[in-house]
């Protein structure tokens, strides 16, 4: 807290009655419109306190409630830094998202100065931004309202679900999915993130959350796709700190498809007990997507009747159906279970994982999908749906592949998509109706797929929307939303590179022990293909991370006892080689202000790059060429255009930046041609 914020605080603390604020002004030696925003921030800080600041026309202002408490605390009673206070930087969009979060979770009047105070802008730009809230809010969200109080405040209007919903539409909308994901799993660094739903009141033991969902995933008996474990985080966040009771309208009559018992064991691993909770997470439970197809999916009763009235209606339209395999019956339950669910509670609605484009290509069902599936969703459970809603529905009947007879497949594929089961369903069938000469093993969410898996599996290549990292297989990173023309341009001359390199048969077709790394690595073409493998596994077996990054003049030393190890000549040697390219001067990167140290020298014979705290550095052996030039070449590009990487440095950690890398290095592999 600044000082003079400090001196306001001990005046009022002084005084008992009411101090004009022309007076507060002379004795903190500040003018009088300068304490009024002063005694804002203090209002809004002095919050959670019990403590607010009386403002009387005439008269002055003077602290009520629980003064005396504030008066016994040792030394500043105020925080000095632990979190920002403020959310200032925000874009008008997510500014007005996280003030519908804060509204919703608050449930009291709200002063627009408070308001004001914590996204760091006018009182003015809070009326704007409530206006458009005002229209968000009848587009999205039509049972909550704005309730304005004229020179007092403003509250959101709406039942205890209501609000929870509103909160959890605003953040969903409002966190990218993948960095709550990487917060909730405890990947890198996202101290700001938490920060920021503390602040708009959603704050709570990360590891102890994620532990206690981890542990009712064991009892559903599946895991849950990541987007929905991120719904599931943020709205336990949210109830855990619910001081209000809430139910679902008197109308839902809704039957859950998880036990209450479940529900009930994940509150009590929290310490949170209260009654009628456990039905209503039974209820949001009975919403969330799985990340895999299993026998124990849990679905809504009547989904059995629906499924089966769906599939004859396309029999009597004479759509072309495929040749069904045996899962699709169950793909089908899971995925429409799911969506009728997040329709009947009102949760925010999965994200399309196609473009426009690849869904109206999903061949002639594309079309019947939403005439014959929407009247039967609404006769059977009560619930209108939009076109855009079905989608993943026609991705699970597009995945029903034909039948595979006769020949036996060389290339072993597994699909892991971070959006979801159903687009990783669509990707395996497009990969199978096009590409003759390969199996699709499986369909996985992105966490099922580890080395030791893709190795007892014998797999030749992961096909993935999110790089894992792998080093027993190459992977295809697809980029999403997802265009199935560029998505079989892309991958077409992959797979003839894999193709034509002769991979030798995976442990499992051999029945022996071999090296599961035999068909690892990445993918390259022509004679080089080796060269290539090898200068990208190298640069990131040899990649070497530090928190610290030391002081400046012992920078090139500290970098040189890296790379070189226990080889004090060669150190010397890079050190000197080091320093004579700084001479020439320092280079800052200007976008993130990563400090780049590189230069190329006799000491090293191999390609090395590491990050020391804030800092990166690259060296290379004093004749490089090849493909050790192009790796090193999309390295240094990355470190000047990619955002991700740049910021896995900055606040990431060891395993953030590796992958970041990994998909640098594979996707120049996969995309580049040889010798271009």
């Amino acid at each position: 807290m600044k000082d003079r914020l400090r001196r306001v605080l001990s005046i009022l603390l002084e005084r008992d009655g009411f101090v004009p604020v022309s007076e507060v002004a002379s004795l903190a030696g500040a003018g009088v419109r300068t304490v009024f925003r002063d005694i804002q921030e203090l209002e809004y800080r002095l919050r959670d306190r019990n403590v607010s600041v009386e403002k009387r026309r005439s008269l002055g202002v003077r602290l009520t409630g629980d003064v005396e408490a504030l008066r016994r605390s040792p030394g500043i009673p105020l925080p000095r830094g632990s979190l920002p206070g403020r959310l200032s930087g925000l874009g008008s969009r997510d500014r007005q998202l996280a003030l519908l979060a804060y509204l919703a979770r608050e449930r009291r009047v709200v002063k627009l100065s408070e308001a004001a105070t914590l996204f760091f802008v006018s009182d003015s730009c809070v009326s704007g931004d409530l206006k458009d809230l005002d229209s968000f809010l009848e587009t999205r969200l039509p049972r909550v309202f704005l309730e304005r109080q004229r020179g007092v405040g403003v509250c959101l209007s709406g039942t205890p679900w209501d609000l929870r919903m509103a909160a959890l539409h605003a953040l969903s909308l409002l966190i990218p999915t993948q960095e709550l994901i990487q917060y909730v799993l405890g990947i890198g660094s996202r101290e700001r993130l938490g920060e920021t739903l503390a602040l708009l009141g959603y704050g709570f033991d990360r590891d102890l959350l994620a532990k206690a969902i981890s542990n009712a995933e064991s009892r559903l008996g599946y895991r849950l796709s990541w987007r929905d474990l991120g719904l599931l985080f943020l709205y336990l966040s949210g109830i855990l700190q619910d001081a209000a009771r809430a139910a679902l309208p008197p109308e839902a009559d809704i039957p859950p498809a998880v036990p209450a018992a479940i529900a009930g064991s994940l509150l009590e691993e929290l310490g949170y007990r209260r009654e009628g909770e456990s039905e209503l997470l039974a209820m949001f439970l009975s919403a969330l997507e799985p990340g895999e197809i299993r026998e124990t999916n849990r679905c809504h009763p009547d989904i059995d009747r629906a499924v089966s009235s769906f599939l004859a209606a396309l029999e009597r339209e004479k759509a072309p159906l495929y040749a069904f395999d045996s899962s699709l019956y169950h793909a089908l339950r899971v995925g429409l279970s799911a969506l009728v669910y997040k329709k009947l509670l009102g949760l925010p609605p999965s994200a399309s994982p196609v473009t426009e484009d690849t869904a109206a290509s999903a061949g002639s069902l594309a079309e019947p999908i939403e005439s014959i599936l929407a009247p039967i969703v609404a006769a059977v459970f009560g619930v209108e749906t939009e076109a855009r809603e079905l989608v993943s529905i026609g991705l699970t009947v597009r995945s029903a592949e034909e039948t595979l007879a006769g020949e036996r497949r060389r290339l072993r594929v597994v699909v892991s998509c971070f959006e979801g089961i159903f687009l990783a369903q669509f990707i395996s069938t497009l990969l199978a109706s096009h590409f003759p000469e390969i199996t699709v093993v499986s369909a996985l969410s992105c966490d099922r797929v580890s080395d030791d898996w893709v190795a007892s599996q014998g797999i030749d290549l992961v096909v993935t929307t999110f790089p894992i990292g792998l080093a027993t297989a190459p992977e295809y990173t697809v980029a999403v939303p997802f265009d199935s023309s560029s998505f079989r341009a892309g991958i077409a001359p992959v797979i003839a590179r894999i193709a034509s390199e002769g991979r030798p048969a995976s442990r499992r077709e051999t029945g022996g022990s071999g090296d599961a790394s035999a068909a690892g690595g990445l993918p390259a073409a022509g004679d080089q293909a080796d060269e290539a493998v090898d200068t990208a596994m190298k640069i990131l077996s040899g990649f070497t991370w530090r928190s610290e990054a030391g002081a400046e003049g012992q920078r090139t030393a500290l970098i040189a006892r890296l790379v070189c190890g226990s080889d004090r000549k060669a150190a010397r040697v890079l050190r000197e080689d080091l320093e004579r390219r700084e001479a020439l001067g320092e280079v800052i990167l200007e976008d993130s202000g990563i400090r780049l140290y590189h230069c190329r020298s006799r000491a090293v014979k191999e390609p090395r790059v590491g990050v020391i705290g804030r800092c990166c550095y690259i060296v290379a052996p004093e004749r490089t060429d090849g493909e050790a030039l192009k790796a090193l070449s999309r390295i240094s590009e990355a470190l000047i255009e990619n955002a991700d990487l740049a910021a896995a440095i900055l606040r990431g950690g060891e395993g953030a930046v590796k992958r970041q890398l990994f998909s640098i290095l594979a996707k120049g592999l996969l995309t580049s041609p040889r010798g271009s």
